[in-house]
């Protein structure tokens, strides 16, 4: 028989399956079925049911003395599940598959809906979706997921939005919410990309807005631009004024978490520090009360509050050894070893490091990207006290673990480049010091662009690499350009940037460029990110160099 038989058979059982909501059926219930009770029958080794037995498509079980069938795998029931609905969903009303969600008990309907939503996605049809998103039913969300997916992929972002997203009430938002993190996890950035600009458009015209309405223009508040974070955030303080007594907290926490992160973008330290330590407020779950404090710490770190850093990780982490949350300890003691690294506590720090790295082998295994991530720190431990021999080692291990899991031009593998660059520009090996560089350089210019923070941080190391190869030319090209990148995409006050500014005025200097050594003297004063030993150095530098 062909395999078009094989096919009418599964149809037939799953269309019996839907009848009768039972994923096993008993076999001489099939013997009694006018359309397929023949082909059971069939003793024959090529008919198609014992093909099917032969195969593992299907499974038969004796239960109670009576012999039952079904599909050995869930995802061959569901896929003919789906095709049966879809077929039948033709004959009837939009309304037919969700009236089937709602009544059926049949275990897998959801799937198998999912499967029916997405052939008439493939037909063109929004029929069914548009019932299901409008709908009030809870779990709907999961059962559009990928249907909406394909249909944003397949027939586009614009005429999708136009037939599924009207008003954006809860349901769609909570729907839109799961599409943007499967198309951001699955690494689509151009649909994402333009069905952000679109959400962004439309949900901003609307005059009343509700908290579902901020919590999904929150997500992608990431990447936007300055003024439309401090306009997101103008409006989204007005509307808590007059909705005070409402209990938005889930919202209201994300919301705040998704606010202090843009805000940190552009080096926004106290107000991202006041949204963060909102929403730790906000947060109703210890485990996210800690998680949220950890940020706080951090960023009281960043304005040099190392006294409340340090108190507020070591709260994070005896409280987190008490409940037994393992992994937001683990992070926060990687944080707190850096600061103890630059505290001069170098004890201290390599135990926490080292500890950390203990748990991670124990919990992930040896072969595990925080494993990797781990081995970075402490990489970076002995790059700061220049134990040149054991950082090699180590940042090494880390790059190795990184292409193995994640392959050789993965943009975090790239980390472990530039970090193992550092250490041979520091022995001298210039040339697998550029190799690794230029290697990090063009994987991360084919991801992000050459205007990017991460293609700026390359740059730099190219141009330390020059500097120490005496190279003033090509290394005042690299810094200069990565000095450039800074400003556009961190803004002039970020550390990075005036860590680029710094290095530029000692290039100006050498190459006694006195009004380029004003200029960037001025740009770097005028920011409170100077501090006045870098203030000392720099006058100095300009009496040395320019008597």
């Amino acid at each position: 028989m062909s395999m078009s038989s094989n096919h009418f058979l599964l149809n037939r059982l799953a269309t019996l399956m839907l009848q009768h909501e039972q994923q096993c059926l008993s076999v001489d219930l099939l013997f009694d079925d006018e359309k397929i009770g023949d082909l059971v029958k069939s003793v024959q080794i090529d008919s198609p049911y014992q093909q099917l037995l032969l195969q593992g498509v299907l499974t038969e079980s004796v239960k109670g003395g009576n012999l039952f069938v079904g599909f050995t795998v869930e995802g061959y029931f569901h896929y003919n599940l789906g095709e049966v609905l879809y077929s039948k969903s033709q004959n009837e009303n939009g309304q037919y598959l969700l009236g089937r969600y709602i009544s059926s008990k049949l275990p897998g309907i959801e799937r198998g809906i999912t499967f029916a939503l997405d052939h008439q996605v493939r037909n063109g049809s929004f029929d069914g979706l548009t019932h299901f998103i409008n709908s009030n039913e809870n779990h709907t969300p999961n059962v559009c997921l990928d249907p909406v997916l394909n249909a944003f992929i397949l027939l586009g972002i614009e005429r999708t939005a136009e037939n599924l997203f009207t008003d954006f009430k809860e349901n769609q938002i909570k729907l839109l919410t799961l599409v943007r993190s499967k198309l951001k996890y699955t690494g689509k950035k151009k649909i994402l990309s333009d069905l952000d600009q679109l959400l962004w458009k439309k949900i901003n015209k609307i005059k009343a807005k509700d908290i579902q309405h901020f919590f999904l223009l929150s997500q992608q508040l990431i990447s936007r631009d300055s003024f439309e974070i401090n306009d997101f955030y103008s409006a989204y303080q007005v509307f808590k004024k007059l909705s005070p007594t409402k209990n938005f907290h889930h919202y209201n926490v994300e919301i705040l978490e998704n606010l202090g992160q843009s805000f940190l973008r552009f080096s926004k330290k106290k107000i991202a520090l006041s949204c963060y330590e909102s929403a730790m407020n906000e947060a109703e779950s210890a485990e996210l009360q800690l998680h949220l404090k950890s940020h706080v710490a951090q960023i009281n770190k960043s304005m040099s509050n190392t006294n409340i850093a340090v108190k507020y990780y070591q709260e994070v982490i005896d409280t987190c050894f008490i409940e037994g949350l393992w992994s937001i300890e683990s992070k926060t003691k990687l944080r707190l070893g850096e600061i103890f690294k630059q505290q001069g506590r170098f004890s201290d720090a390599l135990i926490l490091f080292e500890d950390v790295i203990s748990v991670y082998k124990k919990k992930y295994g040896n072969y595990h990207s925080e494993t990797a991530r781990s081995l970075g720190y402490l990489g970076s431990y002995y790059i700061y006290i220049q134990h040149w021999e054991d950082a090699e080692k180590i940042i090494r291990e880390s790059m190795n673990i990184r292409v193995q899991i994640l392959g050789e031009y993965n943009t975090k593998t790239c980390i472990s480049y530039v970090n193992y660059a550092e250490i041979l520009n520091e022995l001298s090996d210039f040339k697998s010091c550029k190799f690794y560089l230029e290697k990090a350089l063009l994987i991360r210019i084919n991801k992000f662009g050459r205007d990017h923070q991460d293609v700026a941080y390359t740059l730099f190391g190219l141009g330390n690499m020059y500097l120490k190869m005496g190279d003033l030319s090509l290394a005042k090209k690299h810094h200069n350009e990565a000095l450039e990148i800074r400003e556009r995409k961190l803004g002039s006050e970020h550390i990075f940037t005036q860590k680029s500014r710094l290095t530029m005025l000692s290039i100006h200097a050498h190459l006694g460029e006195f009004q380029d050594f004003l200029t960037i003297k001025m740009a770097y004063l005028s920011h409170e990110a100077g501090n006045q030993k870098e203030i000392d150095k720099i006058e100095k530098m300009q009496r040395d160099y320019f008597k």
